[in-house]
C-alpha cells in the first residue's frame, strides 16, 4: 500500500514539474506577445496622429481654395459686369464688335508662331497670311477706337486687371488644391497603414489569450497537484508512524513475555520489569 502511494506520488511530482515549466514558458510568451501588441498598438497611434496632422493641413488648404474660388468669382463677375458696360459703350458708339484687344493680340501671336514653326503648303501660308493680315487690321482699328475713347479704354484696362486677378486666384486655387489633394492622399495611406497595424495587433492579442489563458490552466493543474502531494504526505506520514508503532508494540511484547515467565518462575522484578509488564498489559490478559 506504501508503495503504491509512494509511486504515485512520484509521478505526481515528474507532472507537477511539467506543468510548471508548461506555464512558465507560456507565460513568458505570453509576455512577449503583450510586449509586442502593445508595440503594434503604439505605432497604431503614431500613424493615426500622422494623419491627423496631414487631415488638419488639408482643410488648411481647402479653405485656402474656398477663399481663392470666393474672390476668383467676385473678380470675374465685376469683370463681367464691365463688359456689359462697354457692351452698351460700342452700342451707343456704334463701334465694332468681336473679340477684345487682349484676345486679337494673344490670337495674333499664336498665329505667327505658327507661321514662323510649321511647314506649310504654299497655299496654307497663304491662307495663314491672310488671317494674319485679317487680325492685325482688326487689332489696329479698335486699338484706334479705344485710344479714341478714353472711358472705354479706361473700362478694358480694368477688365483685363480684373480678369487677371481672377486668372491669378485661379492659379493660386489650382495650386492650393493639388496640395490638399497631396495631403488626403498621405492622409488616406496613413490611415490604412494604421488599419493594417491594428489587425496584426489584433492577431498578438488573441495570441496573447491564448497563451495565458493555457498558462492560467496549467497553473491550476500546478495547485491541484501540490495540494494531491500534501494529502499523499499525509498518508505517507501516517504509515509510517503505524508501522513503527507496529514494530515496537511486537519489541515490548517480546520483552515482556520473558519478564513474565521471570515472574512465574518466582524470580525477583525490578521497577523496569514491572514497568514493561504493565505497558504490555500481559498480566491483564492472562
Amino acid at each position: 500500500m506504501l508503495k503504491e502511494i509512494e509511486e504515485r506520488r512520484d509521478e505526481l511530482e515528474t507532472k507537477l514539474e511539467q506543468y510548471r515549466e508548461k506555464r512558465n514558458g507560456l507565460n513568458s510568451q505570453a509576455s512577449e506577445l503583450a510586449a509586442k501588441r502593445n508595440g503594434l498598438n503604439a505605432r497604431a497611434r503614431e500613424l493615426v496622429e500622422q494623419a491627423q496632422e496631414l487631415k488638419a493641413k488639408r482643410d488648411e488648404f481647402n479653405a485656402l481654395v474656398s477663399e481663392y474660388k470666393a474672390k476668383r468669382d467676385e473678380f470675374n463677375a465685376k469683370a463681367n459686369e464691365l463688359l456689359r458696360d462697354v457692351d452698351q459703350m460700342r452700342k451707343r458708339l456704334k463701334l465694332s464688335e468681336g473679340p477684345s484687344l487682349s484676345e486679337l493680340k494673344k490670337e495674333l501671336e499664336a498665329l505667327e508662331f505658327r507661321q514662323q514653326t510649321e511647314v506649310l503648303s504654299i497655299s496654307k501660308e497663304r491662307e495663314l497670311v491672310d488671317k494674319i493680315a485679317a487680325l492685325r487690321k482688326e487689332f489696329f482699328k479698335k486699338k484706334k477706337e479705344f485710344n479714341e475713347n478714353p472711358k472705354l479704354k479706361k473700362l478694358m484696362e480694368e477688365i483685363n486687371a480684373l480678369k487677371e486677378e481672377a486668372s491669378n486666384c485661379h492659379r493660386m486655387l489650382t495650386e492650393q488644391a493639388d496640395l490638399a489633394q497631396e495631403c488626403h492622399d498621405q492622409m488616406m495611406a496613413l490611415f490604412k497603414q494604421a488599419d493594417e497595424v491594428r489587425g496584426e495587433s489584433d492577431a498578438a492579442h488573441r495570441e496573447f489569450v491564448e497563451a495565458q489563458e493555457v498558462a492560467d490552466e496549467s497553473h491550476e493543474r500546478c495547485i491541484r497537484i501540490q495540494k494531491e502531494l500534501r494529502e499523499l504526505d499525509g498518508v505517507i506520514g501516517s504509515e509510517r508512524r503505524s508501522g513503527r508503532k507496529t514494530r515496537h508494540d511486537s519489541k515490548l511484547l517480546d520483552e515482556a513475555e520473558k519478564v513474565y515467565q521471570q515472574f512465574i518462575a518466582g524470580e525477583k522484578l525490578d521497577t523496569e520489569m514491572l514497568m514493561i509488564l504493565q505497558k504490555s498489559g500481559l498480566l491483564y490478559k492472562r
